[in-house]
């Protein structure tokens, strides 16, 4: 089996795919970011997501972004990251079609 990697907090072993439209996630100029569609929850994320809690699922994601990096980020860089990553979600939240 495929080792995943979840697509809110990037823990490893997502074993939930989430089905969206596909949808515009980001663009920076000229060059836009898709969702495919599908999007990898790991079990802490799912039960954020099944209990549409986005407050608590977006501060894991920091949380797990913060985790992975050397030093401690400032809370300025905390804050931004935190307004991004919770309209990525709710883009999430808005497409969603269902769960697999």
């Amino acid at each position: 089996m495929e080792n995943l990697m979840c697509d809110f907090c990037s823990a490893e072993h997502a074993k939930h795919t989430y089905q969206t439209k596909e949808f515009a996630l980001w663009q920076l100029g000229e060059v836009i970011g898709w969702s495919d569609g599908a999007w990898q929850a790991c079990d802490i994320c799912k039960t954020f997501i099944d209990s549409k809690d986005p407050v608590r699922l977006a501060e894991h994601a920091l949380n797990g972004l913060i985790d992975a990096l050397d030093e401690l980020p400032t809370e300025r860089f905390q804050t931004v990251i935190l307004r991004e990553i919770r309209e990525a979600h709710q883009l999430f939240f808005e497409n969603l079609l269902g769960v697999n």
